[in-house]
């Protein structure tokens, strides 16, 4: 039986175990999902983007390695892995419920994603964050990105992730 979303109703981390699942959300738990953690991206994704079209784009695009508690979407990383030369790949989001930050959620999902990755034999991964969000900058250097050049005036940076250099920990994955 598939999930539905839980809009408002995120559960928190007593007593709800979180399953790990592949593509398993639809567009309107993906939509409910993302209007729920609208205010942890920095800036805020609704302020960039429709988050219904996004949420099409993603289902129909882009690989999601998600987090369930229950029947509950509470994470998600979504990846373009279709790069026809298999050379890179582009997270495009990267999200946890707030109700759920801190229990290593993003952690998990970008370690599968980065796995999926180079199975699927691509060279890098690329993903792009704004220079405010400082926790979400240490999470990615974390997994072993690093910043890549950009332009002085840009507010965001591009990371990157190169799958033929990464340390040994990221080598096990």
């Amino acid at each position: 039986m598939k999930p539905t979303p839980m809009a408002g109703r995120i559960p928190t981390s007593t007593g709800v175990p979180i399953a790990y699942a592949v593509n398993r959300a639809g567009i309107a738990e993906i939509a409910a999902y993302l209007q729920h953690c609208d205010a942890q991206f920095v800036p805020p994704l609704s302020g960039r983007v429709d988050i219904d079209a996004y949420a099409a784009k993603i289902a129909g695009n882009a690989e999601r390695f998600e987090a369930w508690a229950g029947r509950a979407l509470v994470g998600m990383v979504a990846a373009y892995c279709n790069d026809q030369s298999r050379h890179a790949g582009f997270i495009t989001s990267v999200s946890v419920a707030p109700a759920r930050c801190g229990e290593g959620i993003a952690t998990r999902l970008l370690e599968v994603c980065i796995r999926h990755a180079r199975r699927a034999g691509f060279s890098l991964i690329r993903l792009s964050v704004d220079r405010g969000n400082v926790a979400a900058i240490r999470l990615y250097e974390r997994c072993g990105f690093s910043a890549g050049p950009a332009p002085a005036p840009r507010s965001e940076i591009s990371m990157i992730l190169d799958l033929n250099e990464v340390s040994e920990r990221h080598a096990r994955l």
